[in-house]
C-alpha cells in the first residue's frame, strides 16, 4: 500500500509532528533535534534556539499533532492545518 496517494491527497501513515525551514539544517541542528527525543517525547521546542540548534528564525511551518480537527502552525507562516479522517493514537510507535 502507498503511504501517500497524490491523486486523492491522502497520507496513510503514522506521524507525530513535522516542520519545514526555509534554510538547510546543518549537522549541529540535526543532532540537537535527534538527540532531544527522550522516551519517544520531543523535548526540544523548535520555535526556540537551544544548544546546537539555531534555526528557529527560519522555521516556516511546525505542526504538532495533539488531537482535534485543526492543527496550529507554530512556524512563521502560522496557517493552521485541517485534519480530515485521522485517527489519533497515543501508543508508542516501534523504532
Amino acid at each position: 500500500a502507498k503511504a501517500y496517494d497524490a491523486q486523492n491527497l491522502n497520507y496513510d501513515a503514522k506521524m507525530d509532528e513535522f516542520a519545514f525551514w526555509n534554510v538547510e539544517l546543518d549537522t549541529n541542528d540535526i543532532n540537537e533535534i535527534y538527540n532531544s527525543v527522550v522516551n519517544d517525547d520531543i523535548v526540544l521546542d523548535l520555535t526556540k534556539n537551544s544548544g546546537g540548534y539555531d534555526k528557529s528564525g527560519s522555521l516556516t511551518d511546525y505542526f504538532r499533532f495533539e488531537g482535534g480537527t485543526t492543527v496550529k502552525n507554530e512556524g512563521s507562516r502560522t496557517t493552521a492545518a485541517t485534519v480530515n479522517g485521522a485517527t489519533f493514537i497515543t501508543d508508542d510507535i516501534p523504532s
